[in-house]
């Protein structure tokens, strides 16, 4: 059991720690109090305009009777199955009233048992309220769909993998991590190697098929089982067993070798691993035809990962704060999870607001703070305070001496190198840019060198620059 905590919490850990560096508080409450962080869904659609619906039912999932039992081959059990047959058959009633109650012959694209009663159905956007109104029905949302564009470039430098796996005596033998993410190419060198003492074999994943026939959200007849270090992988957003696509960064590829990747080759050819190199990897994309990943994906995979009984479920995706950064949907879902023993393993941030991004705007004003799903109390994450790398536009200055140094923005809207970029100007330092120190200083058709601090704001370096006849 040691042996098993310790490994997932130097896996936990490792996942969460290359995000970009934050500062951030859970926004749960600031949003509950505060209308202008919520954005305005009901002027997003029209009236006619189909949307993705997740209808969440009453009456509890399966998750809730499995914290109850401590069982962790509870999904396996003829009482689960049981379980889930009634919660099926309810689904099933409900689906045909909202059928009944729409004119339309709407079928659900995901089942969700384990960690949340419902299923994602698609219908007008209008029909929303006829189907809250239907009995049994606890609450409806309407999926929304998540860009993911991530930066990882040193992620392997900051999460200090090779330190972790070299001075520990734990490699994830007979552990089981799951990732959601945008790809994986289940052909990666760093998969090529078959698992000290797996859990899965390739008869354990069928029984786990065949026990859920009708009720898995992954197509069972697909091609799932690749390796003994891949016993699993599908493709949710777009329902086959392809998770690879040369469209989409290889965000999920990185993520998964450095959890559990063996046998990497640096350029200099020495040998490297990812934290947990004999752990499995169970793979499920979830981003669709568009890279987006949707709300009513993630929830169907993680409905599925629930039954394969893994120690971590890790979800590098975060965003900016979004209308889901406090829904009760993924607060159920994620509280469900943890309670039944599933240690949520989530990204600080892996989207914030940056150079690149414009000002924000009443409806979303943070600059550095953590995401989604980080933002919810029952997951596990870890901002990274050290970052190697910060990525911003630089501009070059080349001195009489043929020295070029480099210099970076003040902001992504600056004119300097296109004012500049043809003449050649002489630079006079002029201490913090406060009005003092400009005193007697020619500055006529020159740039003015100021240091920052001095307890002097950039507006007023900037006025104080100008005052004195400064060029730039």
């Amino acid at each position: 059991m040691l042996k098993k905590i310790i490994s997932i919490l130097i896996v936990s850990a490792f996942f969460a720690g290359f995000t970009t560096p934050l500062y951030a508080y859970n926004i749960n409450g600031y949003i509950e109090n505060n209308s202008e962080y919520v954005r305005d869904i009901q002027n997003e659609y029209m009236p006619d305009d189909t949307v993705c619906f997740i209808v969440e039912l009453e009456g509890e999932p399966m998750s809730c009777n499995k914290a109850n039992l401590d069982n962790d081959d509870f999904y396996m059990t003829k009482t689960a199955q049981t379980e889930e047959k009634k919660l099926i058959s309810m689904q099933n009633r409900v689906i045909g009233k909202i059928q009944s109650a729409i004119g339309t012959k709407a079928r659900p694209q995901f089942l969700y048992t384990t960690l949340l009663n419902g299923f994602s159905i698609e219908a007008k956007y209008k029909d929303m309220e006829k189907i809250k109104a239907i009995d049994g029905v606890l609450n409806v949302y309407i999926s929304e769909e998540h860009p993911m564009e991530p930066e990882i470039i040193n992620a392997v430098d900051l999460s200090y993998v090779s330190e972790l796996w070299d001075t520990t005596e734990y490699h994830g033998e007979g552990q089981v991590i799951t990732v959601l993410d945008n790809e994986f190419d289940i052909n990666h060198p760093m998969f090529s190697h078959a698992v000290q003492d797996p859990r899965y074999t390739s008869s354990d994943i069928a029984q786990i098929l065949e026990q859920n026939s009708g009720t898995f959200n992954a197509d069972i007849t697909a091609l799932v089982y690749k390796s003994s270090k891949i016993p699993f992988a599908y493709d949710y957003g777009e329902r086959d067993s392809n998770t690879y696509s040369t469209n989409f960064s290889s965000h999920g590829t990185h993520v998964a070798a450095i959890a559990a990747g063996k046998d990497g080759v640096f350029t200099d050819g020495t040998l490297f691993s990812g934290v947990a190199p004999e752990a499995q990897l169970i793979l499920m994309k979830v981003s669709n035809s568009n890279g987006n990943l949707p709300d009513s994906v993630i929830l169907g995979a993680l409905n599925d990962a629930a039954k394969f009984n893994s120690s971590v479920i890790n979800m590098s995706f975060g965003a900016k704060y979004l209308s889901t950064a406090n829904s009760p949907l993924y607060d159920t879902v994620l509280q469900n999870a943890r309670q039944a023993g599933i240690l949520i393993s989530v990204s600080s941030g892996n989207d914030s607001r940056g150079f690149d991004n414009t000002n924000p705007t009443t409806n979303n004003i943070d600059y550095s703070a953590a995401g989604v799903t980080a933002s919810y109390t029952h997951t596990t994450t870890v901002a990274s305070s050290n970052n190697s790398y910060i990525s911003s536009a630089l501009g070059t200055i080349t001195t009489n001496s043929a020295v070029s140094v480099k210099y970076a923005h003040a902001f992504p809207t600056s004119t300097f190198y296109d004012v500049f970029k043809t003449g050649t100007y002489e630079y006079v330092f002029c201490g913090y840019g406060g009005e003092g120190d400009f005193s007697g200083l020619d500055l006529s058709g020159k740039i003015a060198l100021v240091k920052r601090g001095g307890n002097v704001t950039f507006a007023e370096k900037s006025n104080n620059a100008k005052n004195s006849g400064a060029e730039g």
